[in-house]
Order: C-alpha cells, then sequence, then structure tokens
C-alpha cells in the first residue's frame, strides 16, 4: 500500500509540473483554436501574456513546498504508530489535526498566494488595497475553508461510527443535501462576510435587463450589484442558488467598463445558469460521483481486510491520509468536472445570444438582420474586453486548457458568436 501511495503521488505531481512547463511554452497556443482570433490584438495579446508568465518562478516554488509537505504528511501516516483510539480519536482531536494539516499546507503555498494574488495583482493595477488588506482577505478565506473542512470531516466522522458497515451508502445520500446546504451558505453567509450587497442604481439598465429577465419568465425585481472595486479591479458576474434561492450578482466593476450591450449581454448568459438550473445539475453530477467514490473506497477497504470498525476507531487517523490523497485524486478529476463546466457555459453563451436577439425583436422594428448584428457585436465586445480588462490568455495552451478550464476559450467564444450571425 505504502509504495501505491508514493508512486500515486509522484504521478499527480509529476503531471502538475509538466502542466506548469507546457503552460509557460506552449501559451498561446493559437493552432489548437484554428489559429489566433483577429478580433484580439496583437497588443492585448501581449499585455495577457506578459500577465500570466509573470511570477511563474513563485508558482514551481510554491508547488515544490506542497509536493514536499503531502510527502512528509503520507510518510507520517506511514511511520508513526497509531495511538490509542480512547485517547485521541475525539472530535476536539479531529479538528486539531485538520487544522494543523490545512495550516501546514497554507503556508506551503503561501509563496505563491502572496507573490500572484498580491504583488502580481498590485503590479498589474488589479488589487485595490495593500498588503494588510490583503492579509485579511486571506486570513479570511483561511478561516472558511477550515471550517468548512473540519464540518466535513465530523460529519463523516459521525456517518463512519453511527452508520458501520453501510456508511457509504449514507455519506453517498448526504452529499447532496451538504451540496445544496454549502450553496445557501455560500449565498447567505460567506458573500456577505466578504462584499456588499446593494441594488443597481441605473435605472435604465435596471429597466432593461428586468424586461429581459421577465421576457424569459424569470420575475425578478431586483438587480443584484456587489462591491467588487472595494478589492480588485477584475470584471465579472456570477449565478449561483438552485430554486427559489437562485440569484445573479453583477459586480460594480463590470458597470464601469462595459456598455450597456455588453452588460445586457452578460446579465443574459448569467440567465441562462438560472433558467437551466446549472448549480443544481452540478450538485447532482458531484454527488454522483461523490458516490463513486465512496463505494470504491468500501471496496478497497474490504479487499484489504480493513473493518468500519478499524476505520471507526482510527477515524481521525485515516481522515489525515484521505486528504493527502484527495489533493491527488480531484486533480485526474477536474478534466471531467470542467469538461461540464464548459458544456454548461456554451448552453449559456448559446441562450444569451438568443434572449438578446429575441428580445430586441420584440422591443425595435428594425431588421432582423439588423438585430442579429447589434447581438453578436454586443458579444463579441464583451468577450473583447472582458479578456483585455482581466488580462486574458485569448488561447491557453491546450493542457492547461483540457484540465483547468471552467470556460471555453476566448477564442472559441468569439468564433461561437460570429458563427451565431450565419445561423440566424
Amino acid at each position: 500500500m505504502k509504495k501505491a501511495v508514493y508512486s500515486f503521488l509522484f504521478i499527480y505531481f509529476s503531471a502538475r509540473l509538466a502542466l506548469f512547463f507546457s503552460g509557460f511554452y506552449m501559451s498561446p497556443d493559437d493552432g489548437f483554436y484554428g489559429g489566433a482570433s483577429a478580433d484580439i490584438s496583437a497588443t492585448s495579446a501581449a499585455r495577457a501574456l506578459e500577465y500570466y508568465r509573470w511570477g511563474y518562478e513563485f508558482r514551481i516554488l510554491s508547488f515544490i513546498n506542497a509536493a514536499v509537505f503531502l510527502f512528509l504528511c503520507a510518510k507520517a501516516f506511514f511511520t508513526i504508530p497509531a495511538v490509542e483510539p480512547v485517547l485521541r480519536n475525539g472530535y476536539a482531536e479531529l479538528a486539531s489535526g485538520a487544522a494543523r494539516f490545512y495550516t501546514g499546507f497554507a503556508l506551503a503555498v503561501l509563496p505563491y498566494k502572496f507573490v500572484l494574488g498580491y504583488v502580481r495583482e498590485k503590479r498589474f493595477g488589479f488589487f485595490n488595497q495593500g498588503p494588510g488588506g490583503w492579509s485579511v482577505l486571506y486570513f479570511k478565506q483561511f478561516v472558511l475553508s477550515l471550517l468548512v473542512l473540519i464540518a466535513v470531516l465530523a460529519a463523516a466522522k459521525f456517518i463512519v461510527s453511527f452508520f458501520r458497515d453501510k456508511w457509504h451508502y449514507a455519506a453517498a445520500l448526504c452529499v447532496p443535501a451538504a451540496g445544496l446546504a454549502f450553496t445557501l451558505l455560500l449565498q447567505f453567509a460567506v458573500l456577505p462576510a466578504f462584499y456588499n450587497t446593494i441594488p443597481l442604481a441605473d435605472a435604465a439598465l435596471k429597466e432593461r435587463l428586468l424586461s429581459l429577465a421577465n421576457a424569459n419568465f424569470v420575475h425578478a425585481r431586483e438587480i443584484s450589484v456587489i462591491d467588487e472595486s472595494s478589492y480588485s479591479s477584475h470584471t465579472n458576474a456570477f449565478f449561483t442558488g438552485f430554486g427559489p434561492f437562485r440569484r445573479i450578482y453583477l459586480c460594480d466593476t463590470l458597470l464601469s467598463v462595459h456598455d450597456h450591450d455588453e452588460i445586457e449581454a452578460i446579465y443574459a448568459h448569467e440567465l441562462g445558469h438560472y433558467i437551466y438550473d446549472h448549480e443544481l445539475y452540478g450538485i447532482l453530477l458531484a454527488s454522483l460521483a461523490s458516490a463513486a467514490a465512496f463505494f470504491l473506497a468500501a471496496s478497497i477497504f474490504w479487499r484489504l481486510g480493513i473493518t468500519h470498525e478499524a476505520i471507526a476507531a482510527n477515524f481521525n487517523r485515516y481522515s489525515i491520509f484521505a486528504l493527502i490523497l484527495s489533493q491527488a485524486a480531484y486533480f485526474f478529476i477536474m478534466p471531467v468536472e470542467n469538461y461540464i463546466s464548459r458544456h454548461f457555459e456554451r448552453a449559456a453563451d448559446d441562450f444569451a445570444m438568443d434572449s438578446v436577439v429575441r428580445q430586441g425583436l420584440a422591443n425595435s422594428l428594425k431588421p432582423r438582420d439588423e438585430i442579429v448584428k447589434k447581438a453578436v457585436a454586443a458579444h463579441k465586445g464583451l468577450f473583447i474586453n472582458l479578456a483585455e480588462k482581466n488580462r486574458s490568455l485569448a488561447s491557453p495552451d491546450r493542457f492547461n486548457y483540457f484540465f483547468f478550464a471552467t470556460h471555453p476559450s476566448i477564442t472559441e467564444r468569439l468564433r461561437r458568436a460570429g458563427r451565431s450571425a450565419d445561423a440566424k
């Protein structure tokens, strides 16, 4: 077992290291996307590449730190004898062990977080606070993540202890409920801890967006805006929630650099996520994957002769070991998860184009071709401005795209928008 674990970690870290070098030397990878987009200027592409490559050596440093830390944790698991379960297997010890592990990992990647999260962002004019503000933000993120981790481990410990040899069935059933609960936690606890939310003040834009929502049978009364500018100059919008708790948020930075046509396009995109209930489907798909992982783990334990009594009696020790392996295992699951995410994003892009065109036809007597042309121009303008304002690579290298990209590339989205004009 020890050899298998070390081999698995070695494969994981080798793959991650290969992706680091692939991203540095192969980006931009225009050939993979059928050539560079004519809509992205050479200046914009050069600025994006400069931003992407800046501080790359610190990514490697933090990667090595994290690798050494996880290998040392694995070594400790195999070399330190199991302790008396009565003395060291309580919930308090579980929380303490999780805190030590997570703190160690956070310190290992701190150079990467600080240099790329603060120094680079400040250098390129994105971060709007000083080092103290960044430290407070990082600490809040750390504490929230640690609390969630402890809650998950405590729930898992209870399930294993209470449901005994049926723990994997119970865990599989609990994951969807946990996913829904965390979604609500994000909306009603995490977001308020970081941002202030206010209604959209621009009356004309508000009426336009509400009209678009109502035309798609979404009876909204307000448009929510968060104060992203208190932290950053990056522009974005996002959707979260499920069922009656679905919400769309616009960043205030978006309002200051995009015209009304482009804001309507991005709102329509998020409206697509809202109507298709993508977050709920994402939770359900993640639940299926988790259930498969639980049953696989139960099968492995059974083959190794590890009983549920042994797992319950040594849960704290096994939980840290599971955290080590999950860091590597999730890496190999990401391509599937992100492939589905890109599928959702394409569906939302298509919905946005269709809904903006339909709204234009309903509110104007202009010819259809002219309305379609305006909608395509708005979507292209949105993608170009998002790329320029955020210094995003239009054509990331194919391997990093396959593993890490949650959205289609800017080059692909521009081409799809152009093809929409021909299709309509």
